[in-house]
């Protein structure tokens, strides 16, 4: 199978090669929900965006933006994560039991931040993700593909337009949304940014991306294997969803902190 014939499956929405592909980096996703006692409030949970499961020095965290955070403590007790796909399931984890690390937040800088966490994992809380989920880990560099393919971009978050919420349950998407090739790029001191233009037109875009706040930006390797027999994936972190521009006809900006930035900010 050629390169040509890899990008041909890839523009075929009928393939199903993106959803494989975007499932490999979904596997590193969680939706995170502020989640409060439901005796005290009408609302009990709310989709407050999505994270990334990282390790790095051998300590496992969500990596998310830190506006997402102050979300789930201004209005929950407890913070919510998503396991399990196609399965009713509860993981919650009280917010007083994690650590907080990263660059000072101040939600006055909405436009430029920097926005960006790590939220430590109790540890006696990690048995069970890692039974449904992976943890990417930070403290590896890696290098380039050295492989014929093709490489995309995608971001992996849970739009809150297609949520569905009720007081007791949510019926949440974790979707991959795919990008253009050739951001526009820039930097501020040691945080770098990266810009992608999104047609909301597009079928199966949404007209906003609330609620992808923190979710990752992937670079996804796609390669056709011969020991397989198969095509396979091979995906890198580079970066984080936390902002997007007003829409103008049809179109809106999403704007990422790039993977210096989470060097920057790592713990």
């Amino acid at each position: 199978m050629t390169v040509d014939d890899i990008e041909d499956m890839l523009r075929d929405e009928r393939s199903g090669l993106k959803e494989k592909a975007g499932r490999g980096a979904g596997n590193f996703s969680v939706a995170m929900l502020a989640v409060s006692n439901p005796d005290r409030s009408p609302q009990p949970l709310k989709l407050v965006g999505t994270g990334t499961l990282v390790i790095v020095n051998e300590v496992h965290y969500i990596l998310t933006a830190a506006h997402v955070w102050e979300a789930v403590k201004q209005r929950g007790s407890m913070l919510g994560l998503t396991l399990a796909e196609g399965v009713e399931h509860e993981f919650l984890i009280p917010n007083d039991n994690i650590v907080a690390s990263g660059p000072k937040y101040s939600d006055a800088s909405v436009a430029w931040g920097p926005d960006l966490v790590f939220l430590r994992i109790p540890p006696e809380r990690l048995g069970r993700i890692k039974a449904h989920k992976v943890f990417y880990n930070l403290s590896i560099e890696r290098a380039g593909f050295a492989l014929d393919g093709v490489k995309t971009n995608a971001v992996i978050g849970t739009p809150a337009e297609l949520a569905e919420l009720w007081p007791r349950y949510a019926n949440l998407k974790v979707t991959a949304f795919f990008l253009e090739a050739n951001p526009r790029r820039s930097k501020r001191g040691e945080f770098d940014y990266l810009e992608y233009s999104v047609d909301t037109n597009f079928p199966g875009v949404p007209r906003t991306f609330g609620g992808v706040s923190g979710g990752g930006l992937w670079e996804i390797f796609i390669y056709y294997c011969e020991k397989t027999q198969k095509i396979e994936t091979i995906e890198r972190l580079i970066g984080l969803a936390y902002v997007e521009t007003p829409l103008v006809d049809g179109h809106r900006d999403i704007r990422f902190h790039g993977y210096d930035s989470i060097r920057a900010g790592k713990p």
